[in-house]
Order: C-alpha cells, then structure tokens, then sequence
C-alpha cells in the first residue's frame, strides 16, 4: 500500500530518507514511518501526485488547509482512500464552516488525536470518527536516552510554537526559588512569511522574545533544536515539567515525559495524564496552587517521586508504528 501524508512542512521525503529520525520522531511524521509512506507539503501537492498512492492522510491543520485538501480530495482517483487528521486544538473546529465540513463527510475517516473531542467530531460529519491519534516511539526514546543530573522544572517545550502558559510558570517560579533550582522553556522563533527575504534582502530574523515581556525574568529560555538534541537536554536536566495546558490536543509534552520516566504535572484537557500521571492531573490550566503543591511534594517526597516518574514502557505498546498501523487499517475497513 503507498501511503502519502500531507502536512505543513516544505519539501517531499520518503522513510528511507530520514531513517534516523524514526526512533524518536513523533509528530504527525511518524505515520510515514508506519507505513514506510511519503511525506508531501499540502499546498505543493498536486493532483498527479495525489492519483499516485492507495492511501493519503491529510493533516487539518486547525481547518486552515481545508480547502486546498478538499480540492485533492475531490479530484482523486476513484478507490483512493482518504483520512483526514485532526491537528491543532479541537476548540479550533467549534466554529465549523462548511469547506471543513464538507471535507469531513467526503473522507473515509477522520482520526481524532484528542479523547475528549470524540463525540464533537461524531457529531458534526457522517464520515467515520475514531480516536487513534499519532504514533509514538515511546521505548525507543526512553532506550537511547538516559537520564542525567536532573534537578530542574520545564514548563514548555518546542512543539508549543508561541502557545507558552503563564499559569505553568506561575505555578513552578514559587517552588524553584524556595528550592534553588531553575526554570526553563523553550520559544520558537515566528515563521518568516515566504519571499519577505526576496523583498527585502536586508531582513533579518528577529531574535527570540520574552513572550512574558520580563513580567517572570527568573526562566531561562532555550531556542528550538532537532528533537534529538531536545530529548537529550529534558532527559538531562528535567526534573519535572508543569505542563498547564488548556489545548486539547495530541499534547506530546506529556508523552514525552512518560518516555523519559520525567513526573509531569498536567490538565485533563491533555488526554494523556490520566494515562501516564494520574496522580499529577489537575483539572485545568487555573489549577496554580495545586500545581505548586504537587510540585513541592515532588521535590520533598522521594518515594512520591518515584512512584510518578515509574512509567511502565508497556504502556506506549498501542502507539508503535505496528500497533497503529493495524488500528488505522481496521477504522477504515
């Protein structure tokens, strides 16, 4: 079966390409490594390209690619499957218009990355709706990455794109201080609008900003890297994360620690805490004071500790390329 993935990033790569990256990939790339698939950015697909594969996974993108994705799908070949992939916040849909809708009820399925958003997207379309989500490389990542001197707290990591939380940092600073230990958070620089550099061949990218305008100085703040190289720093020095996020999505942060055996403190929007940190859940991104308490009690309970951060590796078994594949497959047959 070929199976082509559209999404936001440039440039068209097979599996082969970047086969170093499967271990531990694990956005929406990691379907191509399931399907030994394509990648193709969606506004440069074309309807050639399209009619060449059995299978096209298209990324909704917060419904912003809906049209140009609804037009591939239109124009497909007949016996062509379509699943459309939720990506971004599911509150990002609430306002339905009728393109988003109508590329819904014309795909195979729709694969929900977020369990709370489920009956939502049941209820809007006539297509399929299943919660899947993303594969996830959970025992690799725990396997070639071991954990170093950790004594400090993240609040935010790369995949955030300038959705950092105040409250996160609200809720670590207090206990931080009072611990002598720091704060850390990764920023991602605004994507440069493509031929601005053609246009004005003088420009330069701005430089990383406080998205806190020096309201919380005491965070250090780290500019984005290749995943590898995050997954080494985190698992290096994280602590614990205090991730108040108020998305419901795909919410890898959490993932992340559970792979790395890094406790989390994490909302119920995520969908992934009451899997892997139940006992660190909090009901939603206001929950500051009881964020600070857990936390406190992370650094101050050791046999607490251990017990958060003791994530059993089995517990990532239903999201292996294999295991995600075959759950795919079975939503569309």
């Amino acid at each position: 079966m070929k199976v082509l993935l559209l999404g936001g990033n440039r440039k068209f790569w097979h599996a082969s390409d970047r086969l170093h990256d499967r271990d531990f990939l694990s956005g929406i790339e990691a379907w191509i490594y399931s399907f030994d698939g394509d990648y193709s950015n969606t506004l440069e697909a074309t309807q050639d390209l399209i009619n060449t594969y059995d299978l096209i996974i298209g990324n909704s993108n917060g419904g912003s690619y809906a049209p140009k994705l609804l037009e591939l799908q239109r124009n497909r070949k007949k016996g062509i499957r379509w699943v459309t992939l939720i990506e971004g916040c599911a509150t990002e849909y609430l306002t339905l218009d009728s393109t988003t809708k109508e590329l819904f009820d014309s795909s195979d399925l729709i694969n929900v990355i977020n369990r709370h958003s489920l009956e939502f997207f049941r209820s809007c379309t006539s297509a399929r709706c299943e919660y899947i989500g993303i594969p996830y490389p959970g025992a690799t990542i725990r396997e070639k990455f071991a954990a170093g001197n950790r004594r400090d707290v993240w609040i935010a990591s790369n995949l955030y794109h300038y959705r950092t939380s105040s409250s996160s940092a609200l809720a670590a600073l207090p206990v931080t201080r009072a611990m002598g230990t720091n704060t850390h958070a990764f920023l991602r620089r605004r994507p440069r609008k493509r031929g601005f550099r053609r246009l004005i061949p003088d420009f330069k990218r701005p430089k990383i900003q406080d998205p806190y305008n020096g309201i919380l100085p005491e965070i250090q703040f780290h500019k984005e890297m290749h995943m590898a190289s995050y997954f080494q720093l985190i698992s290096d020095s994280a602590y614990t994360f205090v991730n108040l996020d108020h998305r419901y999505t795909w919410a890898r942060d959490v993932l992340d620690c559970a792979a790395l055996q890094i406790p989390c403190i994490a909302t119920l929007s995520t969908g992934h805490a009451e899997d892997y940190f139940p006992t660190l859940m909090v009901p939603n991104e206001f929950a500051v004071s009881e964020s600070s308490s857990l936390l406190e009690r992370l650094y101050s309970d050791k046999k607490f500790y251990e017990e958060c951060a003791r994530v059993p590796v089995e517990l990532f078994q239903h999201l292996t390329h294999s295991s995600m594949k075959e759950k795919l497959l079975a939503a569309l047959n």
